[in-house]
């Protein structure tokens, strides 16, 4: 009877045990243990007019050649502004406040926008953000941001 039981216990121990690897490997799982689709932007920084500035916006978990990228802005008290599109060289296309002073690159990991003769209206938070694939045109909407 002892014997029994101490078989009980050992049997117990070991269901428990393998419980709990598998809830630890579940949290793996669902905290990005594979891999998290990100978009992560360099600091904020602080410029004169004048100068110039190149933002870079790390991609994690796609190829960023494979989707249409875009940059936008928020000026302090106002809505979004859209700047940029972006999928490849041959393919993108500047907001008219921009247009010759920023220009957009992509390599398969990042996302820049290099920044040229800066005004004081440019200052701003900027997203890089993630289009989300359509097959039926615009409207279009961005499913991944960066955290300005």
């Amino acid at each position: 009877r002892v014997h029994g039981n101490s078989m009980c216990k050992s049997h117990s121990f070991f269901t428990m045990t393998l419980h709990f690897l598998i809830l630890i490997m579940l949290a793996a799982f669902s905290k990005g243990g594979l891999s998290q689709v990100a978009l992560t932007q360099s600091d904020a920084v602080l410029k004169k007019p004048g100068e110039s500035h190149k933002l870079i916006c790390a991609v994690t978990g796609f190829n960023v050649n494979n989707y249409s990228m875009q940059w936008v802005r928020q000026k302090p008290g106002q809505g979004l502004e859209w700047l940029v599109y972006y999928y490849s060289s041959t393919d993108k296309a500047y907001s008219s406040t921009i247009q010759g002073r920023f220009t957009a690159s992509k390599d398969s990991s990042n996302l820049y926008l290099q920044m040229n003769n800066l005004k004081s209206e440019d200052t701003a938070v900027y997203y890089c953000a993630r289009e989300t694939p359509t097959v039926a045109g615009p409207p279009f909407y961005f499913d991944i941001w960066g955290k300005g």
